[in-house]
């Protein structure tokens, strides 16, 4: 037998230890990474979105195009799309605008943005649309859509943005793109149903699709969005079965963290070293409390950004816009951080009409966050953000009106509608939890897991109670959320 000479013995020897390192990592980074069970299911509908920033001439130029696939068992007489920048032309419309929001949004007064359409087509044929409004915030396109059938729509346009600080707009840091994309509308009940753009809170109401996007910016920005990765000025992503895709872009480098947890991937960016690391470290401790009482969260990438804002955060489908002002109260921040993340798991996973319905997702999340509240930080935290947050909501003397079920266009600012909707809806939930003995969170982790990624309506969630309570919470329900007294 032949002796094999020293250096062959080198290699073979090098090649193991190499082997044997790849799967101690392998088996590290399959640790690292926690099993999903509760992933979102791919949309029947998709959008592609491809957008380059122009900054000589200060404009996102978008290019979108849908397929969009009729799942009723109606005719559709026309395909009608969403604008919902040109809500922003006015000040008399801009939601930015309001009295609750005008100074906080436009610090140096009234900036007008919207979009300009420059090409369009149905089914590859050119086709521009008719405006069923003044504003052009909603197009019409002549074209039927049997049950069964497809569509597909193809439009290219100019974004300009408003200099403040609301969810659509740009300031020396960043640009926010949020709810301004382009989006079609909802065919519910034999009608189409559209979002409208209160000055207060927002009523956004969209279709769940798949969206793959790709965004390209000078060099030295950067673009965060959940699903989001690239460099050098590319960007790409895909996010799946979603109301809306929200992205912010940044004119410079932030700091960025990111880790796994609460059964996805946290991100976490912002320009100050310090708020970022402290942010990424209470939104990890969220999202992991709130994946112990709920399940993995839907949304495969949750992704926070701190930076200056009209409000002190707001919440979408994977991303969280996170004021970066200083805050006088850490507990105050930590409850209202983990409402934040809560909608992950009951707001962005479902299509709920935001105008008519927003107290939903807005109750439910508040209840979700007292609860994971409960199990982080303890009793007396919890204990102090029920009474301060629901407890004073029911003693609160408001227009009689007014209830958590009510449109967004009748609240008169947004202490109001946090009082009703989140304060007085969850309210409601610990009604129901009572009568149900204390069951309320295993219905909902079920909930989260089988109902995400569809339709979710207040008939939807009292018809979802009453399968799996074998009770009839009708009563309770018109008591709290719908009782009008002239």
């Amino acid at each position: 037998m032949h002796k094999r000479p020293a250096w062959l013995w080198g290699i073979v020897l090098s090649a193991a230890l190499l082997s044997a390192l790849a799967f101690v990592l392998w088996r590290q980074g399959a640790r690292r990474q926690p099993e999903r069970s509760a992933v979102l299911p791919r949309a029947q509908s998709q959008c592609n979105l491809f957008a380059r920033w122009l900054e000589d001439e200060r404009v996102l130029a978008v290019t979108q195009d849908w397929s969009l696939l009729n799942t009723s068992e109606d005719t559709w007489p026309d395909v009608r799309l969403q604008f919902p920048a040109n809500a922003y032309r006015t000040e008399e419309l801009s939601p930015a605008a309001s009295d609750d929001a005008f100074e906080r949004s436009f610090p140096a007064g009234f900036s007008p943005g919207g979009m300009t359409l420059m090409y369009a087509s149905v089914n590859g044929a050119l086709q521009l649309p008719a405006y069923a409004d003044e504003s052009g915030q909603l197009a019409v396109f002549d074209v039927s859509v049997s049950p069964g059938e497809s569509v597909s729509l193809s439009c290219r346009y100019l974004l300009s943005f408003p200099q403040g600080l609301h969810r659509f707009g740009e300031d020396g840091m960043a640009l926010r793109l949020c709810r301004a994309l382009a989006a079609p509308a909802v065919w519910q009940d034999g009608a189409w149903h559209t979002g409208e753009q209160p000055g207060v809170g927002d009523g956004w109401y969209a279709p769940l699709l798949d969206y793959s996007y790709s965004v390209e910016v000078p060099a030295g920005f950067f673009v965060s969005a959940p699903g989001c990765s690239g460099s050098k000025g590319r960007f790409s992503g895909f996010l799946p079965s979603a109301d809306s895709l929200n992205l912010i872009i940044w004119k410079g480098s932030p700091v960025v963290r990111t880790d796994h947890c609460g059964g996805g991937k946290l991100t976490v960016a912002g320009l100050d070293r310090s708020l970022v690391s402290g942010v990424f470290s209470r939104f990890k401790k969220a999202l992991e409390a709130l994946s112990a009482l709920y399940g993995a969260c839907p949304m495969e990438e949750v992704c926070v950004c701190a930076l200056p804002s009209f409000e002190d955060g707001s919440a979408y489908p994977g991303l969280i816009v996170l004021s970066d002002a200083p805050v006088s109260s850490d507990a105050a921040l930590s409850a209202d951080q983990l409402y934040w993340a809560a909608r992950q798991w009951f707001a962005s996973p479902f299509r709920t009409d935001g105008s008519l319905e927003g107290w939903l997702p807005a109750a439910l999340s508040e209840w979700a966050a007292q609860q994971a509240m409960l199990k982080a930080d303890g009793r007396q935290a919890f204990a102090y953000r029920k009474e301060a947050f629901v407890d004073e909501a029911m003693r609160e003397n408001l227009h009689l009106t007014l209830t958590p079920g009510s449109p967004l266009s009748w609240f008169p600012d947004s202490a109001a509608l946090d009082a009703l909707q989140r304060g007085r809806g969850c309210a409601w939930l610990y009604a129901v939890d009572t009568m149900t003995e204390g069951r309320l969170n295993g219905f909902l982790k079920g909930l989260a897991e089988a109902k995400a990624g569809g339709p979710l309506s207040g008939r939807d969630f009292l018809d979802a109670l009453k399968r799996y309570f074998s009770m009839d919470f009708e009563p309770l329900y018109e008591d709290y959320i719908h009782t009008y007294i002239f």
